[in-house]
């Protein structure tokens, strides 16, 4: 599918110098971000961003670090220098931090008949999740609690693995293989730490991804097996805390890449599940994680996506239409009485616009 071209309107009421001084091939909205940090002096901190690039060997020698590869972009970590440094190669064509997704969540167990698929209306075959992985990209899990261990023997988790994105490795701790950021708990250490052993590290602060865990996976053994029971009760489950209450798009790419990496290795299928969502994108199929759902899952036996849809629907957030070559197309928009912030890249108002087609778009504000 051919990606459609981005018009980006950002107009800011208070225009930085520094925003002006970007490289035209960085995202508008991840520019003065860049600017900010490498001014404020945090040029150590690590950012995660997506690249659009034909070498991305060559963003190696810059000192960032490549995560997930596709074939037109890749997944990076690195300083906001060595980003903005990736814009002067040749073969970079985007530096884009992509968009923040924030979590999405509605009864759907209770919606979808699903005790019923449980009770074998299918086929006269019980559906459980046996056998299957289901990787939960959120805020994390809650590894101690009783829905995602096994009611017979509360010293064994359902839990096959987590990845936590947010924190460092410590002695004694990695990434998962082919990842340079975050710590991988296996099941072996998940049941250490349940059995009195040290803890992990791990913790989901914000709540959402185990509440989502066990809308998809819980056995309800904590409250009520017979009722308070998530999609696939029987499923093993893969955890991946890929932020705390908002993540980037560099991240969900990730996640989605260790899924597939965790149920290829141990020869199941997986269905990831993202109850995430963001405003910006074109929404057409074209996006970093949707072009990473197609190429890990779309086209794999035994891979499945799940992502959230409709939370957005009444929040009146899109307008669409169709504009002639050398046309127009107005819109109007309200600006509600507000108080200036202070500091760089604030009070800024911004509108993600798509469209099909390579010609070249003005846009004029009253």
């Amino acid at each position: 599918m051919q990606r459609r071209y981005r018009a980006f309107l950002l107009f800011s009421l208070a225009v930085t110098s520094a925003f002006a001084q970007q490289p035209a091939r960085t995202s508008p909205t991840f520019a003065p971000y860049l600017a900010e940090v490498q001014s404020s002096g945090k040029t150590a901190a690590e950012l995660d961003a997506v690249i659009y690039t034909t070498d991305p060997d060559a963003l190696e020698s810059l000192g960032l670090r490549v995560q997930a590869r596709f074939p037109a972009f890749v997944t990076v970590r690195g300083t906001a220098d060595a980003l903005v440094a990736a814009t002067d190669l040749p073969s970079v064509q985007y530096v884009d931090a992509g968009s923040l997704h924030y979590p999405d969540n509605d009864g759907a167990a209770a919606l979808v008949g699903v005790q019923a698929l449980r009770q074998g209306t299918l086929g006269n075959k019980g559906y459980t999740g046996r056998g299957v992985l289901v990787c939960i990209v959120d805020s994390g899990i809650d590894w101690r609690h009783l829905d995602f261990r096994d009611p017979a023997d509360t010293t064994r988790s359902r839990i096959h693995a987590i990845w936590d994105q947010t924190i460092a490795p410590l002695q004694g701790e990695t990434p998962p293989p082919g990842f340079t950021a975050g710590v991988q708990y296996n099941k072996a250490q998940i049941e250490a730490a349940l059995a009195g052993g040290a803890a992990l590290r791990t913790a989901d602060t914000d709540g959402h991804g185990t509440h989502v865990a066990g809308t998809a996976a819980g056995n309800g053994a904590s409250l009520n097996p017979a009722r308070n029971v998530g999609m696939a009760p029987e499923a093993e489950i893969v955890a991946i805390k890929a932020g705390n209450g908002s993540f980037s798009t560099a991240a969900i790419v990730n996640a989605l890449t260790y899924c597939d990496d965790v149920a290829t290795r141990a020869g199941k299928p997986a269905v990831a599940n993202l109850s995430l969502g963001s405003q910006f994108g074109a929404h057409d199929g074209t996006g970093e994680k949707e072009v990473a759902v197609t190429n890990l899952f779309g086209n794999k036996a035994g891979r499945v996506a799940v992502f959230s849809a409709g939370n957005d629907g009444g929040t009146l957030g899109h307008i669409a239409g169709t504009t002639a070559d050398g046309g127009t197309t107005t819109f109007s928009f309200t600006i509600p009485t507000y108080t200036p912030a202070a500091g760089q890249s604030n009070d800024r108002l911004t509108f993600d616009l798509w469209y099909d087609g390579s010609a070249g778009v003005t846009a004029t504000v009253r």
